[in-house]
């Protein structure tokens, strides 16, 4: 295959960003025989899959991010594992372990909950035929229902990290994950190092990516390492860090990539782990997830789940505004948590639990949230944005692109990965009617 750029360019493709989309781009791309210039801000590859032992738990491994491989029947990185000798298995249904709570201390009847999803799902399905609009809006006419405040912020600042009166009923629908979710007992993060990093190569950590411009024949990439020239850049960063205009561009991004970026914020999901202190366990099996009805619409809500894998961990779930709130404060996300079980179980948890720790991906220079949701009205934002720009010499990816339905998952990130390597590869090199690769195109 004939080179992208110049042989005096440092590498064919540069690739911005070494998470799960930026390693899945530069493994697809070193496989077709490319020079590949993969560039990582941070100090490690994976990006918001990252497995960590802690000591503030106890050395358990623990998911700062992603923990779940969702929609198993359509997800890639299940196979992929397999083949790698990576351990996967179906995780318990939800349904099989959950616990709804009437508070305070109360289980909720065992019907009351899915009747009023059911009832909630109805009034929302209905109006998908219509104009855009918000998931709460669009739920209105269920608004008095005691159970919808619950739905609404489980739908939405849980699954989709945004609150339900921000968040398009559109691109909800059309994200809405289905089948089994499975899990790799040793953590997400690890799977993605075990599977995707040995084929991506090299990775050039703590390199800052401040400028990318387009140049006759590619681009020049400009870091805080120096210049590096390339045939083309695909950038994996999040919208979080590209809105906040952290990669500036040259020549500047198009108007309609711009509203289709600002139709795309970062929500925020942060974890938040307590740990047992003694042996009280609340007569809560291993992995059931609690969580409490929730008194009005849009207030914070929390979602916990117990003893994992046999750990002496209780990890709450919070999302949406409720989490943006708690960012950079540890201390006051384990007085909100331990505020919320008590008021959920009616027991006294403080007593029982201690602080561990809280996921920093609000903070972090590196992401400015969790992942991405869209707006109402933007739900064809992640199209607009997986693009390619420039004659097919700058193009975006990772899970705030993908337009398959799996948007804000790992599998997501990794599918739009390789389908931007793939679509900039018939950008850049048209076949010739011989079946050989043609020269590149210039910018």
């Amino acid at each position: 295959m004939s080179v992208l750029a110049s042989a005096s360019a440092d590498a064919d493709i540069a690739v911005v960003g070494a998470g799960v989309a930026g390693l899945a781009a530069a493994g697809l791309l070193r496989g077709k025989g490319l020079r590949v210039a993969l560039l990582e801000r941070g100090a490690r590859t994976g990006g918001r899959a990252w497995t960590d032992r802690p000591a503030a738990l106890g050395g358990a491994p623990f998911d700062h991010g992603p923990q779940w491989l969702h929609a198993a029947q359509r997800n890639p990185l299940i196979a992929l594992a397999q083949s790698r000798g990576v351990a996967v298995h179906p995780d318990t249904p939800w349904d099989d372990r959950s616990l709804v709570m009437d508070p305070p201390g109360r289980p909720a009847a065992s019907t009351a909950y899915d009747d009023a999803e059911a009832r909630w799902q109805d009034v929302v399905r209905a109006r998908l035929g219509g104009a855009d609009t918000s998931l709460a809006r669009a739920a209105q006419a269920v608004a008095d229902d005691p159970w919808t405040a619950t739905i609404e912020a489980w739908e939405g600042a849980i699954i989709a990290a945004g609150d339900a009166d921000e968040l398009s009923l559109h691109d909800w629908h059309a994200n809405a994950l289905e089948g089994e979710n499975f899990v790799a007992p040793g953590g997400l993060g690890a799977l993605v190092a075990a599977c995707l990093a040995p084929d991506a190569g090299e990775v050039r950590l703590g390199v800052r990516v401040t400028g990318i411009e387009a140049e006759p024949g590619g681009v020049r990439v400009l870091t805080d390492q120096g210049v590096l020239r390339a045939g083309a850049a695909l950038v994996t960063v999040s919208t979080g860090v590209l809105r906040a205009e952290a990669i500036a561009f040259a020549p500047a991004l198009p108007n309609h990539v711009l509203r289709a970026l600002d139709g795309l914020p970062m929500g925020l999901l942060s974890k938040i782990a307590l740990r047992a202190a003694d042996a009280e366990r609340f007569g809560l099996k291993p992995a059931t997830g609690v969580f409490r009805r929730l008194e009005a619409r849009g207030a914070p809500f929390l979602s916990t789940i117990f003893w994992a894998g046999g750990t002496d961990l209780a990890v709450g779930f919070v999302g949406g505004r409720a989490a943006w709130a708690l960012a950079g404060r540890p201390d006051e996300a384990a007085s909100f948590m331990l505020d919320d079980l008590a008021a959920t179980l009616g027991h006294d948890v403080r007593r029982h639990l201690v602080p561990g720790l809280a996921t920093r991906w609000g903070e972090d220079a590196c992401f400015l949230g969790a992942y991405a949701y869209a707006t109402p009205g933007n739900a064809g934002a992640r199209a607009v944005l997986g693009a390619p720009l420039w004659d097919g010499r700058l193009m975006f990816a990772g899970e705030a692109c993908a337009t398959d339905g799996l948007a804000g998952t790992v599998a997501g990130a990794y599918l739009s990965g390789r389908h931007a390597a793939q679509a900039m590869l018939g950008c850049l090199q048209p076949a010739r009617p011989d079946g050989f690769p043609g020269a590149a195109r210039s910018v």
